[in-house]
């Protein structure tokens, strides 16, 4: 399953930190380009119940951690050294605190988690909180039901910057899956995503995807009549069908309950499964439109995890934000030896080469192209006014919801007070 208190960083020199959680404190490997093992470290803290790690592209890397006395802890890791600061307090003694997931955009720390009360363990929130180094603001981003006692979601980034996150919501007896983003323009995340899933099919750990193309890829195990199949479908960036979700049918195989993922090698899709503890890739050269069985690794075992993979390393070819761990023979994380070659440090933009550029192409512009620049605008703008009008819209639905899911809780906490007073007086 996915693997909450394993986190692995790759920073620009090919180097390797395997951060784990074990027994309230973090160790860390750091490996060489080959993945020899340096040394190991231990991240000094009190009891950490959950964590997430990212790297930026100046190299330094990023590290968040909620202590069981409630604080929620920043640690920044330059030239060896670790800087620690407390961003905010969460009440542990009144909530579950499930996961917890960080990304950084635009020199911006985005934390997102997913929390429920204690006394109404089914009503789960996902909250996201931007801290710029100095001062941090929240937002709710919905409120769903959940009876699994933990709610998994899963998120990713696009070239614009936007945030894209998937999560699963029990409703009606069913897991059905979700999808919402958060627009860096509009500052607003979509209050009431749309289904992937259908009302009648359990839908469980879905997983997301983003290539380097910007088309989006959702995968799911869907339950059927003697376990599980790979539901599959896709966002393309561009087209007629652009920005549209279709589902891609799939060979049926059935799997094990294991979590399928999807990384990027050499400008191919690879999906990694487990069927009969054999792991299998099926490969896509068209962005996802069409697949193939490439390979088997026979008899993986049962050991076997998926853990979350952050790296600054600039690759036209190659992305990764997930491994599969497998620790039954020996510790291996399938996937990464893809930054061993080809890859290359952060590219940073020099000012003084804008510079020099913009005074050489100092030439006549065409006033066609102005014109055509104009209506592109003008589109724009409208295409913005269309959509503005749709959060209006789905925003007063989900303030409707938000209304509901209150009531709720509130005949919940009465019902319990009720009982509570009839056993006691």
């Amino acid at each position: 399953m996915f693997k909450q208190n394993t986190n692995v960083v790759i920073d620009s020199e090919i180097k390797t930190f395997v951060f784990k959680l074990e027994n309230g404190k973090i160790t860390y490997n750091i490996l060489d380009s080959s993945l020899n093992l340096l040394n190991t470290e231990t991240l000094q803290d009190e009891e950490i119940k959950l964590f997430s790690a990212s790297i930026d592209l100046q190299d330094t890397i990023h590290l968040v951690a909620l202590i069981d006395t409630g604080d929620l802890n920043y640690y920044k890791y330059i030239d060896d050294t670790w800087l620690k600061s407390t961003i905010s307090n969460f009440d542990v003694k009144s909530n579950i605190y499930n996961q917890i997931e960080i990304l950084i955009v635009d020199n911006k720390l985005h934390i997102i988690y997913n929390y429920s009360n204690l006394m109404n363990s089914n009503i789960w929130s996902l909250q996201h909180v931007i801290y710029d180094g100095r001062n941090g603001s929240g937002r709710n981003i919905i409120r769903y039901l959940s009876k699994r006692s933990s709610s998994h979601f899963t998120l990713d980034l696009d070239n614009h910057g936007t945030i894209h996150l998937f999560y699963s919501n029990d409703l009606s007896g069913t897991s059905r899956v979700h999808h919402t983003f958060y627009n860096l323009y509009t500052k607003a995340w979509v209050p009431e995503p749309p289904k992937l899933s259908l009302d009648n099919i359990h839908n469980l750990v879905p997983f997301l995807f983003i290539d380097l193309a910007n088309n989006l890829h959702c995968i799911s195990l869907e339950e059927v009549k003697g376990g599980y199949k790979i539901k599959y479908l896709q966002m393309s960036s561009t087209g007629k069908e652009k920005h549209k979700w279709k589902e891609i049918k799939l060979t049926p195989i059935l799997v094990s309950s294991f979590p399928p993922i999807i990384f990027q090698e050499d400008n191919k899709l690879k999906l990694l499964y487990i069927s009969q503890k054999n792991m299998k890739y099926i490969v896509s050269t068209d962005y996802g439109i069409s697949w193939s069985l490439e390979n088997t690794l026979d008899n993986m075992g049962d050991d076997i995890s998926v853990v979350k993979v952050s790296s600054n390393l600039s690759s036209k070819n190659h992305k990764i934000n997930h491994s599969c761990f497998n620790n039954s023979y020996s510790p291996k994380l399938n996937g990464l030896e893809i930054y061993s070659d080809n890859t290359s440090p952060p590219e940073e933009i020099k000012t003084e080469d804008i510079t020099m550029e913009l005074i050489e192409e100092d030439k006549e512009i065409d006033r066609d192209l102005l014109v055509e620049i104009n209506n592109k605008i003008d589109q724009l703008l409208d295409n913005y006014n269309i959509v503005e009008s749709f959060i209006s819209t789905i925003t007063s639905k989900q303030i409707k919801t938000e209304e509901l899911l209150s009531d709720i809780q509130k005949s919940l906490d009465e019902n319990n007070k009720s009982f509570f007073s009839k056993l006691f007086n």
